[in-house]
């Protein structure tokens, strides 16, 4: 069980760089007040959460012994994320006078859409699970969140403004994508 959390804590750790730089934007954007950020994340945070689980047990119901095959996902990604490498993201365009509602789905839909590479490396992660597993690593999920959060909130006390920086996206997410990828497809391969 400690092994499995300690490779959790580091996947979760390295899929969740990008989300503090965006909380970050946010904490520094005008008119977007802390709970909204807080909501907002949580609920990205529930989604993807929920999406990798759901995908784990249907995965490892439907691929039984070859669900370390899913580890195939994630290395594609990280190496056509290398490939392709994108152009420097754009500042966060955020406007002030939006609604509470609107400003906490901006934080939220941000969110979602960093989920997309996270649930491409959890799914294959989780499938190898035990129920008992699944569920450690889903509170520490929640609890790594909570974290992610405060210390995004934290650090845009201090900051004026934070856009995130180039290799984060070209480099480093899919050079993780790559590593889990590799983790996952060689473990499943060996269990095999």
């Amino acid at each position: 069980m400690l092994s499995v959390l300690t490779v959790a804590a580091g996947i979760f750790l390295l899929t969740h760089l990008d989300t503090v730089l965006v909380l970050l934007a946010f904490g520094t954007a005008p008119g977007y007040e802390p709970p909204e950020i807080i909501i907002g994340h949580f609920l990205s945070t529930g989604f993807g959460l929920g999406v990798s689980i759901t995908g784990a047990v249907l995965a490892t119901e439907l691929l039984h012994d070859y669900a370390f095959l899913l580890g195939l996902l994630p290395l594609v990604l990280g190496i056509r994320g290398l490939y392709n490498r994108r152009e420097a993201s754009q500042p966060l365009k955020i406007a002030e006078h939006m609604s509470r509602r609107h400003r906490i789905g901006n934080v939220t839909f941000a969110g979602v859409g960093l989920n997309g590479e996270n649930i491409a490396v959890f799914v294959p992660f989780f499938a190898g699970l035990t129920l008992l597993e699944l569920t450690a690593v889903s509170v520490l999920y929640i609890i790594g969140a909570g974290l992610v959060v405060a210390v995004a909130l934290l650090i845009s006390l201090r900051a004026a403004a934070v856009a995130i920086p180039e290799w984060v996206e070209t480099v480093l997410v899919p050079v993780v994508l790559i590593l889990v990828g590799l983790y996952v497809f060689g473990a499943g391969w060996v269990a095999a």
